[in-house]
């Protein structure tokens, strides 16, 4: 009979030396976000007189022609203002009991950045007189018998003491005079108001 080959042992797998537990990577700090420069919006009011020469002697101007002129001002500020700023505000500086329209000052309100509060008279006069002849066709088609002839010019002025002007904040501000407002603003006057505007005057609100 054939020798029997001896049997080999089965070999045992040699074990490979186990790795060291690797050690996870440190986190970095977090960089902490950088503050962005804040804008702070400010509001400046400012006077501007509108002028009306060729008015007959024997006009006197009625609350609702005032409050019309005042509108006209408003569009006329909204449609074509700096975009830099926001309209608050226009209200009537003048005596409330005084019929002449010669001279109508208002105090103009507006919002915006502390730079572009620098030239906010500018850029209110800027598009006041870009407009002119339109907010003279429309001051003239509010009364044709009176303001046919009307000639309209406008400028800044010094207010006088004791202006029942104030501005309006809006949302919870409040105004003495005769004034128009955006926002939710309180004016002391015949007011009108689209949202939340109050006013006992010559007042209108557009929330």
């Amino acid at each position: 009979r054939p020798s029997r080959r001896p049997t080999r042992r089965p070999t045992q797998p040699s074990k490979r030396p186990s790795r060291r537990p690797s050690r996870q990577p440190s986190k970095r700090p977090s960089r902490r976000p950088t503050p962005r420069p804040s804008f702070a919006l400010i509001e400046t009011s400012h006077p501007v007189q509108l002028s009306f020469k060729n008015v007959p002697s024997s006009y006197t101007l009625s609350n609702g022609d005032r409050m019309e002129i005042m509108e006209i001002v408003q569009e006329t500020l909204k449609n074509n203002l700096d975009d830099s700023l926001d309209l608050i505000e226009v209200a009537y500086a003048g005596d409330g009991n005084s019929k002449r329209m010669e001279s109508f000052p208002l105090i103009i309100t507006v919002r915006g950045t502390a730079d572009a509060s620098d030239f906010a008279l500018a850029y209110i006069m800027e598009a006041l007189e870009n407009n002119l002849k339109d907010m003279e066709r429309k001051c003239k088609s509010l009364n044709p018998n009176e303001f046919r002839n009307i000639i309209l010019s406008i400028g800044p002025y010094e207010p006088y003491d004791g202006s029942s002007a104030t501005s309006s904040r809006p949302g919870t501000g409040s105004g003495s005079g005769n004034g128009f407002g955006s926002g939710s603003g309180n004016g002391n006057g015949n007011g009108f108001g689209s949202g939340n505007g109050f006013g006992s005057g010559n007042g209108f609100g557009s929330g």
